[in-house]
């Protein structure tokens, strides 16, 4: 009896688990200290020096849909008038439609919480993606 209550939970709780996994997304940031290549993409850092280079790749399951993107990076702090976030940096690209990744690096200059958004320039109000990464 306590055996099957035992698998019982362990199924559920590997179901719970697998089912917070999300596969299906079109656009992910990878972070790395180094240039992203096809030997260290699975290396994936959040934590990062300050005045050291961090890497990026914006890899997306399809081709991109329009020529240009914003790679916008907003540092969150409560010493800010605007909810909370300070722009840090924001550039737009011209990208190669005919891939299905693009790469760059920044540096930054303080420690903190960040946050990197990138988006179509169609739609600058809402992010394909973003992720959360610390300087330190």
């Amino acid at each position: 009896m306590i055996n099957n209550l035992k698998k019982i939970f362990l199924v559920f709780f590997i179901s719970l688990i697998l089912s917070g996994c999300s596969f299906d997304k079109d656009y992910i940031i990878l972070f790395n200290t180094e240039p992203i290549t096809q030997d260290n993409y699975k290396l994936d850092y959040i934590k990062f020096e300050k005045d050291k280079p961090i890497y990026y790749a914006f890899l997306t399951t399809k081709y991109f849909e329009f020529d240009f993107i914003r790679v916008q990076i907003v540092k969150a702090s409560d010493k800010t008038n605007i909810l909370g976030y300070s722009i840090a940096y924001t550039k737009d690209f011209i990208i190669n439609r005919n891939k299905q990744y693009f790469t760059d690096y920044i540096i930054l200059r303080s420690k903190g919480h960040y946050i990197m958004q990138i988006f179509y320039h169609t739609d600058l109000n809402v992010p394909l993606v973003q992720r959360d990464f610390w300087v330190e």
